[in-house]
């Protein structure tokens, strides 16, 4: 990359990225195991309503940055959501991301696993977590961090342990990377289980 050359907002996304990539790496490095990431006016800054098309800038470009350097930095990453095509959100992010292995997503059919919590995306998270890490593997919600734009579905599994950011579509870009650096830098291997929320 070429500073020199770059425009000022392509030196601000630059920078954004690179704050992403790094708080991804110390999420992993802090034992975080899961990032579940939901779709509708989260990853989409509109709500969807199960269609399967969207146009690519009805895509975030700081949760494209997201998934991409969270995959860069082996953070293993699923999309919770409840959209009733799991697919459709599939190919849509694989449209739109440049990702080298497909995304697992959960949507609103997810089945209700044995031993799978009810309530806000518990069930996605669990189904997703079994299928990435197998199905004899306990699931650690205090290394979960959600991602959803409801605060109903973060608070809904806070006493789980699972760390969230509630993401306002009124905030600005920069407030979500610097809340996501934070909870990067302050978490901790076991949760306390509060919610953070910008």
């Amino acid at each position: 990359i070429n500073l020199l050359k770059m425009t000022p907002t392509e030196l601000l996304e630059e920078s954004l990225r690179l704050s992403l990539r790094e708080s991804c790496a110390k999420l992993k490095r802090k034992g975080i195991k899961l990032l579940a990431v939901d779709f509708d006016l989260t990853i989409c800054a509109v709500h969807t309503g199960g269609v399967g098309r969207i146009p690519k800038d009805s895509l975030r470009p700081v949760m494209v940055a997201l998934l991409e350097e969270a995959e860069a930095a082996n953070l293993t990453t699923c999309v919770a959501t409840f959209h009733s095509n799991a697919d459709a959100v599939q190919h849509i992010i694989s449209q739109y991301v440049k990702l080298h292995e497909p995304i697992v997503v959960r949507g609103a059919y997810t089945e209700q696993l044995e031993g799978s919590p009810i309530g806000g995306k518990s069930r996605q998270i669990y189904s997703a977590w079994k299928h990435l890490f197998g199905h004899d593997d306990v699931v650690k919600w205090d290394r979960v961090l959600l991602i959803d734009d409801d605060e109903k579905n973060v608070k809904s599994i806070r006493n789980l342990g699972t760390l969230g950011i509630h993401f306002q579509a009124m905030g600005s870009t920069e407030d979500f990377v610097n809340a996501f650096q934070s909870i990067a830098t302050t978490q901790k291997t076991k949760s306390n289980g509060k919610l953070r929320t910008w």
